[in-house]
């Protein structure tokens, strides 16, 4: 009834304006003053008001006239169905209204037939909502496929333009939608989680798959969940869910509910409850009617979940490869059949298991170094759900990063690695840097096989990728444009924000670049702890401090150009370029105000959000290209899992917090009656240098300084020497694992993965009671020999119960260990599932250093105290606490120069980073330099 109803108003609404306006006009109308007035004096005589009257009615008739044209245009547009379009020049703001009333009409005409249908089978509007109608449940739309086309779960933002852009190329082609599904009205907003048909397109044979349309269970279209305060959590009442559960799906157990509590996201509830954040979609699509932005959960609301488990078959595991490469050891007799068949490989275990398709050396998707992504490996025979889950996951992340540049990566890890060292340079004694989490770890080892160093000549500050023609990138000067906007749906402008400002921060180009971030970003970038970015709320405000910044500079620029006052050393500061960077559309009085602002050449520019009005240098963004001055280009985007990946990593690199570190014994954990005792010798105890000596009795893995592998008894490798000692590694630090984690965790493919292992494993031989060092994994779990150690297992083992705690032999022994920077002919960003272990190597080494170093100026051996400071230094280079031990050392030796030298330099250190010195540095400088503690009053 209601969509009866707003097609007769529709109807009523174009009959107006195109007979009832024109009837007005006459009646009251004075467009024949205009011919009786003396036009030689009509702009020096008092006018009585038919000038005035005629010129108003006169500009009404024209204004009726593209109206009515207009109207006319469409509605042929509509009687064809797209064959014939025409639009009259400067209408595009006129256009969808009028065919927002014209489908209203033509809709009352298609759903007279259906309207039995409709009463009978179809669900009303959600109640209180203008919401379109939309079908009960799956079964309610015609089934995908044939003449009818496929299916499309509505998400937020979607409307009918963007959906016939996306799928026929055109905007105009929305009527084949809204005819393929009578039971729409074409007036109102779509409900996220309803279900459409998409038509085959006039021109192609099948249409494409959109990337974020995966196949949905039917209880992922079931209707949201309800408020919290309307029913307790986990109580269903909607007619969907209980026709769903005596449809009996016993097979796929049902979902459970979780309350939003304060720093979750749906990346953070999909990667703690579901173990894999990339099935955030699934949670959004599930409280579709709860959610409106999935970048924006409210603490409070009750979530419904997935199911954990995907579906697929859960038995059984999968297993580790056999010596000579066959397949996984069967567990059934079934499983013993198809093993059977299969062909044997070679020595190596090259030959690639059934069903995979091995990358050939020099192909494209296979990197220099044999690596590939595991999204290329399709599971092996016997693979589990688990291994089933862990390949859509990673296909999720490749898709995810489709359109994040190589540039840009390369950009996104730098920063990171120079975040991390400034943590390891400000960490305080016995204290641990923040842990990066698998998925976001997972997320840095894609954009490492991304990543690709910028060529060429030095681009401007300001410049920023906006994408790919071909194989040249696209680019623009923001200072040049002054003001970029960004047109395009919500996650179209939020991708486009989220790379242009994440490019600003990260390329080398751009480092003396300010940002300031209005609105409630949805990038990673307002995340960071970064003294180039600032973040306001209130546009008004943001305008008025760009006012002020641009009248500043015009009154002191005068003259002189940019390039010139920023080649003066002490006026480049000042003349830095700012970025205003819009999030949410402007009024159009603001955005016209910051147009006029940022096209004064003062070297502040912005990026706002499209505000409909049309304006220059706009860059519109469709699927995955952008139109812009006239070139149509793939566009560079960060889509949604990606920017909360990126926050994830750059909310931890950035981070100024520290939490104790597992390698240091804190007092404050032990009862109140217990009081800890410090496990140094005494006077009498021996100090003489450590004597480097390994137990090679069995194979040791060294990774305390150049990886390799000591005392292994088999034939070493010919090839991908590096890649089996990081396997070993990996097999060390994560025993009784699967095949499948190895893969995910390494990011290389099956074959690959199978080919290294089985040259491990000849590397590696067989102890000396004949058992293999790296048995067959018959369970699908591996695990190394017990008698494979590590270095930095020792390490952990000598230093046990605490270094503040541990004997100066110990400390020693453990230093002695130490042979360069942990894993340091790794190339930077390899090894990175190993990354949380090498900043926890580094940190312990320092500790051990300095605790050694106090132990032995306590006994008075100076040397012991250089050689400690000596070895940790390997790891820890320039860090300050060393230093500081290296000084009060060089003092109690009377080596007042050096002591001076060394102060210079931890001081000239600090102000290099950008950190203050730890209170413990300070205190140590002014006793070696002053003599004592300068006074401090509470």
């Amino acid at each position: 009834m209601s969509s009866i109803l707003r097609g007769l108003g529709s109807l009523i609404a174009l009959l107006a304006a195109l007979a009832g306006v024109p009837l007005l006009l006459a009646s009251i109308g004075r467009l024949g003053a205009l011919g009786s007035v003396d036009w030689a004096k009509a702009f020096v005589t008092p006018d009585d008001g038919s000038l005035l009257l005629g010129l108003i009615t006169l500009i009404a008739w024209m204004a009726w006239a593209i109206v009515a044209v207009t109207i006319v245009l469409e509605a042929i547009s509509f009687v064809s169905r797209g064959a014939i379009t025409v639009a009259l020049p400067g209408t595009n703001w006129l256009r969808p209204a009028v065919a927002s009333l014209i489908l209203s009409v033509g809709a009352l005409v298609v759903a007279a037939p259906h309207a039995p249908s409709l009463a009978e089978g179809s669900k009303p509007s959600t109640p209180g909502s203008e919401a379109s109608v939309s079908p009960e449940s799956a079964d309610d739309v015609p089934e995908a496929g044939g003449s009818q086309g496929q299916r499309h779960v509505v998400v937020a933002g979607d409307d009918l333009w963007s959906l016939a852009e996306h799928y026929f190329g055109k905007g105009t082609s929305w009527r084949l939608i809204a005819e393929a599904n009578p039971w729409l009205d074409p007036t109102a907003r779509l409900d996220a989680g309803s279900i459409l048909v998409i038509p085959r397109g006039p021109d192609a044979a099948s249409p494409p798959q959109p990337p974020t349309l995966t196949p949905v269970p039917v209880d992922l279209v079931s209707p949201p969940p309800v408020s919290p305060e309307a029913k307790p959590a986990g109580q269903e009442t909607d007619r969907s869910v209980s026709e769903r559960s005596e449809a009996g799906s016993e097979s796929e157990p049902a979902g459970t509910t979780v309350t939003v509590e304060h720093g979750d996201t749906l990346w953070s509830i999909a990667e703690q409850h579901l173990g894999d954040p990339w099935r955030w979609r699934e949670i959004y699509r599930l409280n579709s009617g709860l959610i409106g932005d999935p970048d924006q959960i409210d603490v409070g609301w009750i979530l419904r979940l997935p199911p954990k488990s995907p579906a697929g078959p859960a038995e059984p595991s999968p297993a580790e490869d056999q010596p000579d490469g066959g397949t996984i050891a069967p567990d059934t007799a079934e499983q013993q059949q198809e093993v059977s068949s299969v062909p044997p490989a070679s020595a190596e275990g090259d030959q690639p298991a059934p069903g995979i398709t091995p990358i050939p050396e020099g192909h494209p998707s296979s990197p220099a170094d044999g690596r590939s992504a595991p999204t290329g490996a399709p599971a092996v025979a016997g693979d589990s759900g688990s291994e089933a889950a862990e390949g859509a996951s990673a296909d999720s992340l490749a898709a995810e990063l489709t359109a994040f540049g190589g540039v840009l990566a390369f950009g996104v890890l730098t920063f990171l690695s120079q975040q991390r060292v400034r943590q390891l340079l400000t960490r305080s004694l016995g204290r641990q840097v923040p842990p990066v989490s698998v998925a976001a770890r997972r997320l840095g080892q894609a954009l490492t096989r991304r990543a690709t160093p910028p060529g060429g000549d030095e681009p401007s500050p300001a410049s920023v990728l906006l994408g790919w023609d071909g194989d040249r990138g696209v680019t623009v000067d923001l200072e040049q444009v002054g003001m970029l906007t960004v047109a395009g749906n919500a996650e179209h402008q939020a991708g486009a924000l989220a790379a242009i400002t994440s490019s600003l921060l990260t390329a080398p180009w751009s480092a003396d670049v300010e940002q300031v971030l209005i609105g409630r970003h949805q990038c990673w970038v307002d995340q960071v702890n970064d003294p180039r970015i600032q973040t306001m709320d209130d546009p008004s405000a943001a305008i008025a401090e760009m006012s002020r910044l641009v009248s500043a500079r015009q009154r002191a620029r005068l003259s002189q150009e940019l390039s010139e006052l920023r080649s003066n050393p002490d006026l480049s500061t000042a003349w830095r370029p700012i970025v205003f960077v819009f999030a949410q559309p402007l009024a159009a009085d603001q955005a016209t105000r910051v147009r006029d602002l940022a096209i004064t050449g003062s070297g502040v520019s912005a990026v706002v959000a499209d505000c409909g009005l049309g304006l220059d240098d706009t860059i519109s963004y469709a699927n995955q290209e952008a139109r812009f001055g006239g070139r149509t280009f793939t566009a560079q985007l960060i889509s949604s899992p990606a920017r909360h990946g990126l926050i994830e990593l750059f909310r931890t690199a950035t981070s100024d917090e520290t939490r104790p570190a597992p390698w240091w014994s804190d007092p404050g954990h032990l009862p109140p009656n217990v009081t800890p005792l410090r496990r140094t010798g005494g006077a009498n105890e021996e100090l003489s240098m450590p004597v480097l000596s390994r137990d090679t009795a069995h194979p040791v893995l060294l990774m305390l300084g150049p990886v390799a592998i000591e005392g292994a008894c088999g034939t070493p490798p010919s090839r991908a020497v590096k890649q089996c000692a990081e396997y070993c590694a990996w097999l060390l630090a994560h025993p009784g694992q699967t095949a499948t984690a190895m893969a995910a965790d390494l990011q290389v493919a099956e074959p690959t993965r199978r080919s290294n292992m089985s040259r491990l494993r000849n590397w590696l031989g067989e102890s000396p009671a004949g058992e293999p060092y790296l048995p067959d994994a018959y369970s699908g779990h591996i695990e190394l020999h017990p008698g494979v150690t590590s270095d930095w297992e020792q390490f952990c083992l000598l230093t046990a119960g605490g270094i503040n705690r541990a004997q100066s032999t110990a400390l020693r022994d453990a230093l002695a260990l130490v042979r360069g920077a942990p894993l340091a002919d790794a190339a930077p960003w390899q090894w990175q599932w190993a990354e949380n272990m090498r900043t926890d190597m580094i940190s312990a080494i320092r500790d051990a250093g300095v605790v050694l170093s106090e132990h032995a100026l306590t006994l008075g051996d100076l040397d012991l105290s250089r050689w400690a400071i000596g070895q940790a230094s390997l790891a820890a280079p320039e860090d300050e606490l060393l230093l500081a031990c290296l000084a009060k050392t060089e003092h109690r030796a009377g080596n007042h120069d050096e002591v001076r030298h060394l102060a210079l330099r931890i001081t000239r250190n600090a102000r290099h980073t950008g950190v203050d010195l730890q209170d413990r540095t300070i205190e140590a400088l002014q006793q070696v330099m002053e003599g004592r503690s300068r006074t401090r009053h509470a």
